[in-house]
């Protein structure tokens, strides 16, 4: 709410500065920001904000995502209209929290969804964030938390030095024949934004360049049919992590997107945090030197 990013004199600026620096933290480690009435909310952030509430959203360019103005007969000038506002775009797709300063305003007094900015480590939502998460290795339960970040991530990366959609013999344990259910599920942006696709394998024992494409045939087919491209990354020398880096969130994944037959066969994904996945980033640059100088090719609707 508007009154949260308000510097109204009621806290003590030292310590308003402070719960700023936590909730960008907060924010950037774990968290999407809705930007209500397609990026009015922000507008007004700034023009009402200090100069530590400017420079917060300005940290949190990544992660301001736009949403239709749910209520578009209201002024959006009062906190209370702000507030109906967030509620009626929750209706419209769930929130886990709404961002307030004075938890007490009659505005919204019993909303269990209000976050108190000035006792954000003593949430619900802070006490209940997790940097692990137990889960089957089978595709709908990995497009059911990766979905809404294929909606709005910018960058999306795919490491997995065994990833390969080739069909295996009929008693292997786990496959990658779903992988491009993965991809196709990443969408064309509505707002124009180009999302950056990688994949990184590693060569193994595959000689040819027309080996490593059939490795990711069936995603090469999934992004020409979405009008997509990813660039494809074939390292020579071996790597054995496997990760999936965005800008909103970056997992290691100790089984890659292979998945079981065993339907009951659980997997554990952790978080990883911004300055691991910076540095794991590094690791995989193409002019970089820790797997050697990889051969690099599009598949999906190749740019002539």
């Amino acid at each position: 709410m508007p009154e949260a990013f308000r510097n109204d004199g009621k806290q003590p600026p030292a310590s308003r500065e402070f719960a700023l620096s936590v909730l960008k933290d907060f924010l950037l480690d774990a968290a999407i920001v809705r930007d209500l009435c397609n990026g009015e909310w922000t507008k007004k952030m700034f023009e009402l904000g200090d100069l530590p509430t400017r420079k917060l959203l300005e940290a949190l360019k990544g992660r301001l995502h736009r949403f239709p103005t749910a209520l578009p007969k209201l002024d959006h000038e009062t906190d209370a209209e702000w507030y109906w506002e967030a509620q009626a775009s929750h209706e419209k797709s769930p929130l886990d929290a709404i961002l307030v300063a004075d938890p007490q305003s009659a505005d919204w007094t019993g909303d269990k969804k209000i976050l108190d900015l000035m006792s954000l480590p003593a949430s619900r939502l802070w006490q209940q964030r997790n940097s692990s998460i137990r889960l089957r290795r089978q595709t709908d339960d990995y497009l059911k938390l990766l979905t809404p970040v294929f909606k709005r991530a910018n960058y999306i990366t795919f490491i997995d030095p065994h990833l390969d959609e080739r069909e295996r013999e009929a008693h292997a344990r786990s496959t990658y024949r779903e992988f491009s259910v993965l991809v196709q599920r990443i969408p064309t942006r509505s707002d124009g934004v180009a999302v950056r696709l990688e994949i990184h394998i590693c060569k193994g024992g595959d000689a040819s360049r027309s080996d490593w494409e059939a490795r990711v045939g069936k995603s090469a087919r999934a992004l020409l049919k979405a009008g997509q491209t990813a660039d494809v990354f074939v390292w020579p020398l071996k790597f054995h992590d496997r990760y999936l880096i965005t800008d909103l969130l970056a997992l290691n994944l100790p089984n890659g997107f292979d998945t079981a037959k065993d339907e009951h066969e659980k997997t554990t994904w952790a978080r990883l945090t911004r300055h691991d996945a910076e540095d794991i980033e590094k690791d995989f640059e193409a002019n970089g030197a820790c797997f050697g100088v990889p051969c690099v090719f599009q598949i999906g609707a190749v740019k002539q």
